[in-house]
C-alpha cells in the first residue's frame, strides 16, 4: 500500500508517527520495525518521523538492529529557562495576561524542561482566569493553585498510575522519597544528595525524617517491581527515574502539596512584570515573535 501511494509523486511523502514510546507490545515494535526494514529495502519514497520519549532507539523500537541502520537518532535535549520562559511568555503577552515573576518561575521549574508541562499548566492557568466571574488579567495565587491541581487531573494516566503505584502503600512516607529524587536538575544523582534534599523537605514539611539506612531501603523498594521500578540504579549509591518525564509530574504533586521543588535552578532572564506592561500595545503572537517582543521592550 505505501509503495503504491508513493509511486508517480513529485517529492517525498513524509509519515508523523508521534507519541510512539506509549507503544508497549514487543510484537508491535517488531512489526514497526520490520517494516522500516522493508521500506529501506524495497527504496520506497516515503520518509517516517517517530517522535517519542526515550534514552535511546531500543527504548522506542526496541533491540531490533537490523532496522537501526535505516534510522537516525535525534535527541532532544531538555529546554533551559529562557526557552521555557518565552514559551511562558509569548502566550500570556497575546492574552494581555500577567504571570508574577514567582508564579512564572515556579511553572518553568516544575516543567523539568518538557514543553508539555509547560503547555499544560499555562493552559490551565489560562482557563482559570477565564472562568473567574470578575474580568481579570492579573494571575493570583488562587488561580495558579486551582491549575496545578487541574494539570495533576489531565496529565497522561500512565504518569499517574506510575506515582500511586510507587506511594500509595500501608506506610504513607514514599512520597518525600520520591520527591527528593525530582528535587536536584541533574537527573542522574548520588544517594547523599537526595539524602540531603530529603531531609530539607521533611524539615518543610515538619515532619521527623527517617535515618539514612532506612532511607536507602526505601530507595531500593522504588526500584523493585512492586513499587512499579519508578526508578533505576544504573551505578551504585546513584539513582535516577526509570522515565525522565515522570519527574515534571512529581513535581506538580509537590507543588500542591506546597513544597516547591528544584530551587536550585538559576535563571539570567528578567522578571515578567515588566514586560506585561507593555500589554496595551500590539503584541506579535507565535514563540519567536514573543521572544523578540520581549528583548525589545
Amino acid at each position: 500500500m505505501l509503495k503504491h501511494l508513493s509511486d508517480g509523486k513529485q517529492g517525498r511523502t513524509l509519515v508523523v508517527v508521534d507519541e510512539f514510546d506509549l507503544m508497549k507490545k514487543e510484537e508491535d515494535k517488531v512489526n514497526f520495525a520490520n517494516l522500516l526494514k522493508q521500506v529501506g529495502d524495497q527504496r520506497i519514497n516515503i520518509q517516517f518521523i517517530f517522535c517519542g520519549i526515550g534514552k535511546s532507539l531500543d527504548d522506542l523500537l526496541g533491540a531490533h538492529g537490523s532496522a537501526h541502520r535505516y534510522i537516525q537518532d535525534i535527541e532532544l535535549k531538555r529546554l533551559i529557562f529562557d526557552p521555557r520562559y518565552e514559551i511562558i511568555d509569548a502566550s500570556a503577552i497575546a492574552f494581555g495576561i500577567n504571570i508574577g515573576a514567582r508564579m512564572r518561575t515556579r511553572i518553568a521549574a516544575i516543567s523539568d524542561g518538557f514543553p508539555h508541562y509547560i503547555h499544560l499548566v499555562c493552559e490551565k492557568l489560562f482557563w482559570e482566569l477565564f472562568r473567574d466571574p470578575q474580568p481579570c488579567t492579573n494571575v493570583s495565587l488562587e488561580h495558579y493553585k486551582e491549575a496545578i491541581r487541574s494539570a495533576i487531573e489531565a496529565v497522561q494516566p500512565e504518569l499517574r498510575k506510575t506515582y500511586d503505584k510507587a506511594t500509595l502503600k500501608d506506610v504513607d512516607d514514599y512520597e518525600e522519597v520520591l520527591w527528593a529524587v525530582a528535587n536536584h536538575s541533574d537527573l542522574f544523582q548520588h544517594n547523599d544528595t537526595i539524602y540531603d534534599s530529603y531531609l530539607g523537605i521533611m524539615k518543610e514539611r515538619g515532619k521527623g525524617p527517617v535515618e539514612r539506612t532506612k532511607f536507602t531501603a526505601k530507595l531500593t523498594s522504588l526500584k523493585s517491581s512492586s513499587f512499579g521500578r519508578i526508578l533505576v540504579s544504573k551505578k551504585r549509591n546513584w539513582t535516577e527515574f526509570r522515565e525522565t518525564v515522570v519527574r515534571g509530574y512529581v513535581r506538580l504533586r509537590a507543588e500542591d502539596q506546597g513544597v516547591e521543588l528544584a530551587q536550585d535552578c538559576t535563571t539570567s532572564t528578567k522578571t515578567s512584570e515588566v514586560w506585561m506592561k507593555q500589554s496595551s500595545k500590539p503584541v506579535p503572537t507565535g514563540l519567536y515573535q514573543g521572544a523578540f517582543y520581549r528583548r525589545k521592550h
